[in-house]
């Protein structure tokens, strides 16, 4: 099965782990994109530039006074991956993988290292990405302005799971609708991944 699944959040690494059993084959993988970025990739994806990278420290969701940091990587001065599993720990010498979460004292270069190799992945698929998109995040939500841009056709399809009231709205045949009642994102994959990869994969 050849997919490309952009998520804002973890849902997507959810899916490539537990569900479809495939390497993680784009660089959006446990990771946080706000809601600029994800307009900035259904919109210039193919113009960007993606070995164009700066990395910076970021501290999302980490506090550095415990000695914790992490990073993000900003592509082509236009799209943010902040990689908020993959963390500094200047106790741990050699890379320890929980699976989930990554910590080590040279964290800046495993994350270096599997964005260059998770973009080589990217670059052989023949297949347009796909976009698993969660709402209900504080901090990186979608507001209503942001949900009537995700509903307009695109050339890409997008799963969009919100505890908004969308029945009011014309959903386009490229987007799928996950209504919760607040279901954390790791809830979200687990119960709806069966529909969500049929959606994603049908011709």
């Amino acid at each position: 099965m050849e997919v490309n699944i952009i998520s804002n959040c973890c849902a997507g690494a959810t899916l490539y782990k537990n569900y479809l059993g495939i390497p993680y084959n784009n660089p959006f993988i446990w990771a946080v994109l706000y809601p600029k970025t994800v307009f900035t990739l259904l919109e210039s994806f193919y113009t960007i530039n993606w070995l164009n990278i700066k990395l910076e420290e970021a501290n999302l969701m980490v506090d550095p006074s415990q000695g914790r940091r992490n990073y993000k990587i900003i592509i082509d001065n236009k799209v943010e991956i902040f990689y908020i599993h993959y963390q500094f720990n200047e106790t741990q010498s050699t890379i320890y993988d929980t699976g989930v979460d990554v910590f080590y004292n040279r964290i800046w270069e495993y994350v270096i290292e599997k964005y260059i190799s998770r973009v080589k992945r990217m670059g052989e698929l023949k297949v347009p990405p796909s976009f698993l998109l969660c709402d209900n995040k504080e901090g990186y939500s979608f507001s209503n302005n942001d949900i009537l841009r995700l509903l307009s056709p695109r050339p890409f399809k997008i799963v969009l799971a919100t505890d908004k009231d969308l029945s009011h709205y014309d959903i386009p045949a490229n987007v799928m609708v996950i209504h919760h009642n607040g279901d954390k994102h790791l809830e979200i994959c687990d119960k709806y991944h069966t529909n969500i990869i049929k959606f994603i994969t049908a011709s």
